[in-house]
């Protein structure tokens, strides 16, 4: 039977039938717009109204204020760029300020830490856990190591540790 029916005809109908089906489509769902369009309206009705900015000026306009002034680029005075921060002397002790305060705020912070894990570990006997942690926060602190003085917090951490905890450690075994 299928032999029977060429691609002419197939096509045909699978055109006649997508063509139908649209149809209805456009007459079930867009019978409004259809009218409109096919009575020479061009455009259809909208469905939603147009909104008309009905709105009151609540808050006002807004006003220069006194202070506030508009400066041609000419009024606009620079300083000099090079001025007295140029001089190596004054950079080099700036640089000297900023690297011993983070020195310091390194310090305190890897001391604070060290010190609550002590707090931790003071009950208890796992020597391996707080070995294993102590060098995990260590190693988050080496790369401040050219700023922070590690060996001699590592000095401190092991005699704190043998101090509060209830077995000892040796300075290798935090290095």
């Amino acid at each position: 039977m299928l032999a029977s029916i060429s691609w002419q005809h197939f096509l045909t109908a699978l055109i006649t039938l997508t063509g139908g089906y649209y149809f209805y489509i456009a007459l079930r769902y867009y019978q409004s717009e259809l009218a409109g369009f096919l009575k020479g309206k061009g455009k259809s009705p909208s469905k939603f109204p147009i909104a008309v900015d009905n709105s009151i000026n609540i808050i006002g306009k807004a006003r220069e204020t006194e202070m506030i002034s508009i400066a041609d680029d000419k009024d606009i005075y620079y300083g000099d760029t090079m001025g007295d921060d140029h001089n190596p002397e004054v950079i080099s002790s700036a640089v000297q300020e900023v690297e011993n305060d983070v020195s310091v705020n390194f310090a305190n912070k890897l001391e604070a830490d060290i010190e609550n894990l002590i707090e931790v570990y003071k009950n208890s006997d796992d020597k391996e856990g707080f070995l294993s942690l102590i060098n995990v926060l260590v190693s988050s602190f080496r790369r401040y190591d050219s700023v922070t003085d590690l060996s001699t917090i590592l000095g401190w951490t092991v005699e704190h540790a043998n101090e509060k905890l209830r077995f000892t450690i040796a300075l290798s075994e935090v290095q």
